[in-house]
């Protein structure tokens, strides 16, 4: 037999977090029964809290289990997925089968779904892919967990890993998990809602040689991730690039929003209201607001 916390989680916890400080724990139960992996993580999640000490907890059972309304309620964060490899179409299943699963009514603030870690520059994708892989982590969205050695890492990887604006939308303190609005023709939208009536739109080309251009539908867009009324004006922002793509977009906007994208490759903007209805406000409504 090989030396595990089964059996031993006081002592490990004691060692782990009280004395050495550990900030973060990964539980594996390989090669048992569902029955103990529910006991053991219900065991390891209770010993963490009575440490009094603060740890992120992460809960690996094979997920074929598909317990997800136990996981969801015991650990941080739970494998919602097969391992993935580090191929296109290997994560865009992962992300498929989870869609699937309704998994994403189990994401909150301290609870979420994990695809897998990341295997963005273990260079079985183009630097577009890889992009791609980070925006649908960013919008599910799911723990950005490197499953690569950065210190090796080339400048491309590196800005992947540390694109501000993108792990702005990935960190939102709403925690609301984003949904895929559209699929036709292999390319997907998706929408999520963010702190201050934002919106976060990710788009991506599923098609892996067809370039493919679309007219963006910002008004169902928007209404399908906000209370904000489409009246209302945002601009939007290519956070990638870190350019404004539009300004005072409204619905009333004459020239379509259109993108071009070549094969597996993908677009992530946020819309930041600029202008709310003025009815919002009610007699308090400031200038800059739109009237009816």
């Amino acid at each position: 037999r090989k030396p595990a916390s089964y059996g031993h989680m006081k002592k490990d916890v004691q060692l782990w977090v009280s004395n050495w400080g550990i900030g973060y724990l990964k539980l594996c139960q390989c090669n048992t029964t569902i029955d103990i992996r529910r006991t053991a993580y219900q065991r390891m999640q209770r010993i963490l809290k009575r440490s009094g000490k603060k740890v992120t907890y992460e809960c690996d059972p094979p997920y074929t289990d598909k317990a997800w309304d136990m996981l969801s309620k015991t650990c941080n964060l739970w494998a919602a997925h097969d391992d993935i490899e580090d191929t296109f179409d290997s994560w865009t299943a992962a992300i498929d089968d989870m869609g699937e699963w309704s998994l994403q009514k189990y994401t909150g603030p301290g609870q979420w779904n994990l695809p897998d870690i990341l295997r963005i520059g273990e260079g079985g994708q183009t630097f577009e892919e890889y992009r791609a892989q980070f925006g649908m982590y960013t919008i599910i969205p799911a723990p950005l967990i490197a499953g690569t050695d950065l210190r090796k890492a080339t400048s491309d990887v590196l800005s992947i890993y540390t694109a501000t604006e993108v792990l702005a939308i990935n960190q939102d303190i709403l925690g609301i998990p984003g949904k895929r609005i559209s699929s036709i023709n292999g390319i997907d939208i998706w929408s999520r809602k963010l702190f201050e009536e934002d919106v976060a739109v990710y788009v991506l080309n599923r098609n892996k040689s067809r370039r493919s251009s679309i007219s963006l539908p910002l008004v169902e867009i928007i209404m399908s991730a906000t209370d904000i009324e489409f009246d209302a004006s945002f601009n939007i922002r290519d956070v990638w690039n870190k350019r404004d793509e539009a300004v005072d977009w409204n619905r009333n906007s004459t020239k379509p929003f259109i993108i071009s994208l070549n094969g597996h490759d993908s677009r992530l903007y946020r819309l930041r209201i600029t202008k709310p209805l003025c009815s919002q406000y009610g007699s308090n409504s400031p200038e800059s607001c739109i009237e009816r």
